[in-house]
C-alpha cells in the first residue's frame, strides 16, 4: 500500500471515524430531489378542535431555512438527537423559504420548496430549522373560526424558532428514494392538530390532552382575533407560553414519522 493511502486512512480514522461524508454537487449528480411542505388535510381542508371550533384556513405561513436532506447508514434515529453520521448531504441553495401551506384545493399537492440535481440513492434523512421571516414571525395562521352562531375571523403570529430532524419518512408510500434520471421528493410534515387538538379524537386522547385548543385564543368581547408576536404575553401566562413552546417543537414530522426537535435563538 502507498503512503498517501495509509495516510489517508489514518486521518480518516482521526477526524471521521471512517464514516463517509460528501456532499452531493451538478458533478455527480444523476437524478432530482424535489424538497416539499405539507401542512395536511387539516390546514388544506380544515378541521373542527379539541374545543368545537370548526377552522378554516386562509393563509399559514412558515418560514424554513438551512434545509438538507441526507443518505444516512444506519437509519437516522429521532431519539439520538441531532444528526451527525451521514454518507451523502444536499442542501438547498436559498437561506430561507416563506411558504404557505394552505395554497391551493382540497386536492392540492405538498408545496415545493425547490427542486435540485442529486446523487442517486435513498435520502432517509431530513433536517430544516423554522425561522423568522422579515417581519419577525416564523409562524402566521390566518382563516376563520366557527362555533355555534359564532363566526371569527382570526390572524396568529409566532416568533418561536426550531430545529428539526427527521429520519425516513413514513407515510402510505416511500419517499426520498432517487433513481438514476428520475426526480423523487423529501417531505417536511406539519401537524397543526398538535396545537389545536383533534374534536374527531376521545377527549382524553393524548393528543387533545396536550393541545392547547382554540378557546385560549378567543376572546369573547372581540368580534375578531388578531394577535401579534408582542401581543402573546398579554393573552398567556408565563407557563401557557411554554406549554405553547413545547406544542410548537413537535409540529414538525416526515410524514408520521416523529422529529427530534430543539428551540434555537
Amino acid at each position: 500500500m502507498k503512503k498517501i493511502n495509509v495516510l489517508i486512512i489514518v486521518l480518516c480514522l482521526v477526524f471521521a471515524g471512517c464514516s463517509k461524508v460528501s456532499v452531493s454537487n451538478d458533478n455527480d449528480s444523476n437524478g432530482t430531489l424535489k424538497y416539499v411542505a405539507n401542512g395536511e388535510d387539516f390546514i388544506r381542508e380544515g378541521f373542527v378542535t379539541k374545543d368545537g371550533w370548526s377552522l378554516e384556513f386562509e393563509h399559514v405561513f412558515i418560514t424554513l431555512s438551512d434545509v438538507k436532506a441526507y443518505q444516512t447508514n444506519p437509519p437516522y434515529d429521532s431519539k439520538k438527537g441531532d444528526i451527525s453520521d451521514y454518507e451523502v448531504v444536499n442542501a438547498l441553495k436559498e437561506d430561507s423559504y416563506t411558504v404557505d401551506l394552505a395554497a391551493g384545493d382540497e386536492d392540492a399537492e405538498p408545496i415545493l420548496l425547490d427542486k435540485v440535481k442529486v446523487q442517486e440513492g435513498f435520502y432517509n434523512a431530513v433536517s430544516w430549522e423554522v425561522r423568522k421571516d422579515k417581519d419577525g414571525n416564523s409562524l402566521t395562521i390566518e382563516g376563520t373560526a366557527t362555533k355555534d352562531d359564532k363566526s371569527i375571523p382570526f390572524y396568529i403570529a409566532f416568533d418561536q424558532q426550531f430545529k428539526f430532524v427527521g429520519g425516513e419518512y413514513i407515510g402510505d408510500e416511500r419517499k426520498g428514494i432517487v433513481e438514476k434520471d428520475e426526480e423523487s421528493e423529501i417531505e417536511m410534515t406539519f401537524h397543526f392538530d398538535h396545537l389545536f387538538g383533534d374534536g374527531s379524537l376521545p377527549e382524553d386522547d393524548e393528543l387533545n390532552t396536550t393541545a392547547i385548543g382554540f378557546t385560549p385564543f378567543y376572546n369573547e368581547n372581540e368580534d375578531n382575533i388578531h394577535i401579534e408576536v408582542k401581543d402573546l404575553a398579554n393573552v398567556f401566562s408565563d407557563e401557557e407560553l411554554k406549554h405553547i413552546d413545547e406544542i410548537l417543537s413537535t409540529l414538525g414530522h416526515v410524514g408520521e414519522g416523529h422529529c427530534h426537535s430543539e428551540m434555537i435563538d
